[in-house]
């Protein structure tokens, strides 16, 4: 029953992902702006976030500045952003790890930085990896396997913020996604 409940999940995931993408590329796709404080926003994001990492024993630190860091976003999308970006970090990262999660604001902007030490890629599959499924060489380290819809959607997401999303990659030492946003 468990697994079946766990195939289900990861169906429901699928769709949600393909009706998004249907979404987008229609032209229908909205965000809703709120006000958030950004500081007690990433806190309980990453405690929810801890126990998907804590079946692989990964560390999540998350490195604050002790300035309140306010952002105008649509809390749902960006939850769906920061939650795809720690997830593969997790996904790609090896057993009993850590991963670095470290925000600050420079030039009026919100960086977070997603930094983990695992697997890494290529340089050509970093150029490609925003693209709608490119899911080449996206097995985890614990077999965990990626349509490759999920950073796509993360950048549509962050262009309708005005914001953007890079990285940095290489093989064998891990990858660093920067989520930039406007303050």
């Amino acid at each position: 029953i468990g697994e079946m409940h766990t195939c289900s999940l990861n169906m429901l995931a699928l769709v949600n992902d393909f009706l998004d993408v249907s979404k987008i590329e229609s032209g229908t796709f909205e965000i809703n702006k709120t006000h958030v404080v950004f500081n007690s926003y990433i806190e309980a994001l990453i405690k929810k976030n801890k126990m998907f990492a804590k079946n692989k024993n990964i560390c999540l630190n998350l490195n604050l500045p002790d300035e309140v860091m306010d952002i105008e976003v649509d809390i749902e999308r960006i939850t769906q952003v920061f939650n795809n970006l720690i997830s593969n970090a997790v996904k790609f990262s090896y057993p009993n790890s850590s991963i670095d999660i470290n925000c600050y604001i420079k030039s009026s902007r919100l960086f977070t930085e997603i930094i983990d030490h695992g697997t890494g890629m290529k340089p050509e599959y970093a150029e490609n990896i925003f693209r709608g499924f490119f899911a080449k060489g996206s097995m985890g380290t614990a077999g965990e396997k990626s349509t490759g819809l999920g950073l796509a959607i993360c950048k549509k997401i962050v262009d309708a913020h005005c914001g953007d999303i890079l990285v940095e990659s290489e093989i064998g030492k891990g990858s660093k996604f920067t989520l930039v946003l406007p303050c």
